[in-house]
């Protein structure tokens, strides 16, 4: 499945991301351009094409009283994130 991530730049250098992205890219964009100013380097906009295997739990299924549409997802079975865009702190 597709998912997107708004992540800080450090995380993204070090590929320490964290486990719930989204099934919607405005979603992560939002995250990503809203926090941008809390982190010296920015934050990035990331796509992945998660394998099955990588999916802990589609959150979103149960209630999506907030409109993440988040999947809860193990980064270590991540095999390709992408960055789509950048966000420089402002």
């Amino acid at each position: 499945i597709r998912l997107f991530r708004g992540e800080s730049a450090d995380n993204r250098k070090h590929r320490r991301y964290g486990a719930c992205w989204s099934s919607k890219r405005e979603v992560a964009e939002i995250f990503a351009s809203e926090r941008a100013s809390h982190y010296t380097n920015g934050t990035v906009l990331l796509e992945t094409d998660a394998p099955a295997d990588a999916i802990i739990s589609a959150t979103h299924l149960l209630h999506n009283d907030f409109g993440e549409f988040e999947h809860v997802v193990d980064r270590r079975r991540l095999t390709s994130v992408r960055v789509l865009k950048r966000f420089a702190p402002t």
